[in-house]
């Protein structure tokens, strides 16, 4: 059985591109993240509080 899509070699084309849309321009993409996950919140763990 041949695998149709290669994972691997897909993951590095798409992490590439992602780099060097961050690489490019910091700021736009730094925005761009917090409009589209601003208002997602880190919980806190009330264990490590105590």
């Amino acid at each position: 059985m041949e695998k149709k899509i290669e994972a691997v070699k897909l993951m590095r084309e798409i992490r590439l591109k992602l780099s060097e849309k961050y690489l490019k321009s910091r700021e736009e993409e730094m925005r761009d993240l917090e409009e589209r996950f601003g208002h997602l919140k880190k919980k806190k763990n009330a264990m490590h509080l105590k």
